[in-house]
């Protein structure tokens, strides 16, 4: 069971990593996984999904590559990999789905998961917020920060 919390109204995981500017999540079941997906900040502020397209199997991919295609009500664009390495899985039922992500975004929306790649994760990992309070910290002040740039209501 993962330690969840809410911050500002927004239900964050503690125990999952994020990559900040992109807003995707990271969990590492094996050293040899990393399933990744969109944080509930990046959910809201996309507004409602319409479409969700991913890479292909295979695919390898570089950390800030894209990693697929999200066309929502306010965000038509790249879904960014928080990550370097090979595309192992897709989630299909959210291509079929894609307001699964908003439903469940840290459990049945999740996107990819990638292997990594020949390096390892070396360094990648470390670029991660990461730890309950860090990762409490950074969403407070993204949530403080969108609300000043007009993203989000007060």
């Amino acid at each position: 069971m993962s330690s969840v919390t809410t911050v500002r109204g927004f239900e964050v995981w503690l125990d999952l990593a994020y990559a900040e500017g992109s807003h995707m999540w990271v969990d590492q079941p094996t050293p040899e996984t990393a399933r990744v997906g969109l944080d509930t900040l990046g959910v809201q502020t996309s507004g409602s999904l319409a479409h969700v397209d991913l890479v292909a199997l295979g695919t390898e991919l570089r950390r800030g590559e894209p990693m697929g295609t999200v066309e929502a009500d306010k965000f038509v664009g790249p879904l960014r990999s928080p990550l370097s390495g090979v595309v192992r899985q897709r989630n299909e039922a959210v291509l079929g789905d894609p307001g699964l992500v908003q439903r469940a975004p840290y459990s049945a929306g999740w996107l990819l998961v990638l292997a990594p790649p020949a390096g390892g994760w070396d360094g990648e990992l470390d670029r991660l917020v990461h730890g309950p309070d860090a990762v409490r910290s950074w969403f407070d002040e993204e949530i403080r920060r969108f609300r000043r740039e007009g993203v989000l209501a007060w």
